[in-house]
């Protein structure tokens, strides 16, 4: 049994987590594309565009949960947290925090691992991103199976069955329980 932290990398969850989310970014991505339009922006997320002209970076948000290609951001009832998608190191904020300028994570200031105090929190707020994730992609499955499956096998590293998705990230929400 492993040990370290559930917030680490190398722990069991974040082995676990850290490929389905680097995974569901890239479906985002493929989403924004969708033949039919735009996904996301038809499930009800709002495009923010980075004012650079050169900058492709863009946020889409639809409250509580912002999205980025490196990461997302969910706001809880008292806190934020951050999950970066390489390499999986969810990380709390304040809800305070703005986020209207960030591109990139080198836009984001800097914020402290998590601790044992944080626990309780953070598995709240994981588990509330988890389900929210798993919710998408029994929505996308519903709509467009067939574009989920090619999806997942244009991404170079999963080898995960497209209709495992969502189950796995109801699995994710229910390791998350505190024990």
């Amino acid at each position: 049994m492993n040990l370290l932290p559930f917030w680490r990398a190398s722990s069991t969850l974040g082995k676990q987590v850290g490929p389905l989310l680097d995974l569901q970014l890239w479906l985002f991505g493929r989403d924004i594309v969708h033949p039919s339009g735009n996904r996301l922006l038809a499930q009800g997320f709002s495009l923010r565009r980075s004012p650079e002209r050169h900058d492709p970076c863009s946020a889409y948000e639809k409250s509580p949960l912002t999205l980025w290609a490196f990461g997302l951001l969910w706001r809880g009832p008292s806190r934020a947290l951050y999950v970066p998608r390489i390499p999986y190191a969810p990380k709390l904020l304040s809800l305070e925090t703005d986020v209207s300028g960030v591109w990139s994570k080198r836009d984001l200031p800097t914020i402290p691992a998590p601790t044992s105090a944080d626990e309780a929190e953070l598995r709240g707020l994981l588990g509330d991103v988890f389900l929210i994730l798993a919710e998408y992609e029994e929505r996308a499955w519903e709509f467009d199976s067939l574009w989920r499956k090619k999806s997942i096998a244009a991404h170079k590293k999963s080898k995960l069955a497209p209709e495992s998705l969502a189950g796995r990230w109801h699995d994710a929400a229910e390791s998350v329980k505190i024990p």
